[in-house]
């Protein structure tokens, strides 16, 4: 263990982690949804709440990612038009975003680092999951949004510590050491089942098998090494080694499925 991951660690014992709560509207919306038998016209009424999240709503709702005939000035009809569970993943991105903008100054580089990546990993796993059966396209891709959501409780704690801030590569392996269990443990306070939950800690194991049919921590895992750069791709990462290639059916090469660009901008207009 490197010092800066022990002093990581102390501090983390020392002060503990403080997980961020739900935007009050984001908690609601994400609270009626787990209810059942909730109308469009009740999580619109919860969205009115929040006029930025609102419109954000109806600009998804009234651009050409739905194509609909005619443009729609109420809530409760672009709810009703996107539909209850893509309108449950936009607050949560948007809850994922506003907790990045709120971040300490000191580290917000860092968070807006974590957003433009989780983002990327997000638009890839939303293609790739609508080739894996049993599995919700839309649903991996918030699994790939949140997959680092662990890296926002510990910054909060390395804000209060600028030393370690002036040695970015061992912060980062620090960070890479204790983030995947944090973010189980918040994503589960955040309500959401296991199968999503456990996805952090599922992508931060490259050699994880398992039996079954592919799972979103497979897809999230191929998604984080499509989106890695030209230059990250040849550091440390040998696709072979990888099951979750294997669990997609996939050849174990970067090239080994074509992406649609016009898909991944599909994706990434849901997260702007």
């Amino acid at each position: 263990m490197s010092d800066t991951q022990e002093a990581l660690r102390a501090a983390i014992l020392e002060r503990g982690v403080t997980l961020p709560s739900l935007p009050a509207v984001a908690a609601r919306v994400a609270e009626a949804m787990r209810q059942g038998d909730v109308t469009s016209k009740q999580i619109a009424d919860e969205l009115a709440a929040d006029p930025a999240l609102a419109a954000r709503v109806m600009r998804v709702a009234n651009s050409s990612l739905y194509r609909a005939e005619g443009r729609i000035d109420r809530l409760d009809l672009a709810v009703t038009r996107i539909g209850l569970d893509t309108t449950r993943r936009l607050v949560m991105a948007f809850a994922l975003k506003l907790a990045s903008q709120k971040s300490p100054l000191i580290v917000r580089h860092r968070i807006t680092a974590l957003w433009t990546r989780s983002v990327e990993v997000a638009t890839i796993a939303r293609v790739l999951g609508r080739g894996v059966f049993g599995l919700n396209p839309e649903e991996a891709m918030l699994a790939g949004l949140l997959h680092r959501i662990g890296e926002l409780p510990l910054l909060s704690v390395v804000s209060t510590m600028p030393q370690l801030l002036r040695q970015p590569e061992r912060l980062d392996a620090a960070i890479d050491a204790e983030q995947a269990k944090v973010g189980a443990v918040l994503l589960r306070s955040w309500g959401f089942p296991d199968e999503i939950a456990d996805v952090p800690v599922q992508v931060a194991d490259l050699t994880r098998s398992h039996s079954g049919r592919a799972d979103y921590g497979d897809v999230v895992t191929v998604a984080r090494l499509y989106a890695l750069t030209e230059a990250e791709a040849g550091v440390s990462v040998d696709y072979a080694t990888v099951p979750a290639f294997a669990m997609l059916g996939l050849a174990p090469e970067r090239e080994s499925v074509e992406l649609d660009e016009h898909e991944l901008d599909e994706a990434r207009a849901l997260m702007q």
